[in-house]
């Protein structure tokens, strides 16, 4: 006698049940990985955009005119030698229009 078969054993199911888990344990690590690489991205781009803006910032300073009036030279001077330094926040960027919110 023949019988034909209808369905998958409860061996068949389970086994693809724990291939499925571990395919899944897989893609979730890897996308957390890939979410803090992102993030980690984004912030050194943010920094880098603050540091060309508080360069671009000074260098307005410098190279202004005489008669020109800059608010944020009267706050921020450019340094004179290597060792002096002047500390300019992201709050001071975007208050006097070097960098966008």
């Amino acid at each position: 006698m023949k019988r034909k078969k209808d369905g998958f054993t409860l061996v068949e199911l389970l086994a693809t049940i724990i291939i499925l888990g571990i395919i899944l344990g897989l893609a979730v690590s890897a996308y957390g990985i890939y979410i803090q690489t992102t993030k980690n991205k984004a912030y050194q781009n943010a920094e880098n955009v603050l540091k060309v803006s508080a360069i671009n910032a000074l260098t307005h300073c410098m190279t202004a005119p005489t008669g020109e009036f800059i608010k944020f030279c009267e706050v921020h001077k450019a340094p004179t030698n290597q060792f002096e330094y002047d500390i300019i926040t992201g709050d001071d960027l975007i208050k006097y229009d070097y960098v966008d919110p």
